[in-house]
């Protein structure tokens, strides 16, 4: 993929000092330095003086001709251990995303031929975003993708091996919680706002196609209905009338 303005490559900013490189000191790794959101990255010094080359000075590569800015952002990441895959590639896809790098992972951002003079800028970033991944993998995991040449293939084989594995765990635990769910002794928004968390992260766990557009309608809207009696289930016995005035709405309010 050639381009017209060669890509820059320097990065300023120095990563965080409690770190090997590869983050492996803290179970959850502050990305707010990663690939130019600022500092304190879990890749700080890598190279040993503290940067990373390969990407321009605010984060972006010069991909299109232009480059783009984006306002300093802190973002934690809980390292991929094998059963927490869903959460894992959600975050991770956000971050890459916002740094305009989620292209290498998709494909949108081709491998140029290795004549093209923006081949060494490409090769520079793709290994970046590969140390990234794998610095946000257990040791044991890591191990098995740290020798595949693009980060498109480390993000292909880490969702091949442990997306439909951990599927079944992270689908049995959420349903679990929902179904014990209660209200307590909290207010009723914390109540609401766990209970909304966990159909988020449920309803990630699904790639669900469908063929027929009404179906899909009236199945979001049975799930939803199915949403509004659990969340009227767990509220405190002193909320019963209200909970008896809200089930008598027709049709039943949404959530």
């Amino acid at each position: 993929m050639a381009h017209n303005t060669p890509w820059k490559a320097t990065l300023m900013g120095k990563g965080g000092s409690n770190d090997n490189g590869l983050g492996e000191k803290s179970e959850v790794v502050n990305n707010a330095g990663i690939i130019g959101l600022g500092s304190g990255s879990g890749l700080g010094d890598v190279n040993g003086s503290g940067g990373w080359n390969g990407l321009s000075n605010n984060g972006f590569s010069n991909f299109f001709g232009h480059e783009r800015t984006c306002n300093a952002l802190k973002v934690e990441i809980q390292k991929l251990n094998g059963k927490n895959y869903v959460k894992w590639s959600q975050t991770a896809r956000l971050i890459l995303d916002g740094n305009g790098k989620y292209g290498f992972l998709t494909g949108e951002v081709q491998m140029p031929a290795t004549t093209d003079p923006n081949y060494r800028f490409w090769k520079s970033e793709n290994s970046v975003i590969i140390v990234w991944l794998l610095s946000n993998m257990e040791s044991t995991i890591r191990k098995s993708f740290m020798f595949l040449p693009t980060a498109k293939e480390v993000w292909e084989a880490v969702k091949e091996t442990y997306s439909d594995i951990q599927n079944s765990f992270q689908i049995f635990d959420l349903k679990s919680r929902l179904w014990h769910a209660k209200q307590g002794d909290r207010d009723v928004t914390t109540y609401y706002n766990e209970l909304m968390t966990l159909w988020q992260e449920l309803d990630l766990c699904y790639d669900d196609h469908w063929k027929c557009c009404e179906d899909s309608v009236l199945f979001l809207k049975r799930q939803e209905n199915d949403r509004v009696f659990m969340f009227l289930v767990g509220l405190n016995k002193r909320l019963d009338e209200v909970r008896d005035r809200i089930l008598e709405n027709i049709p039943l309010p949404s959530l």
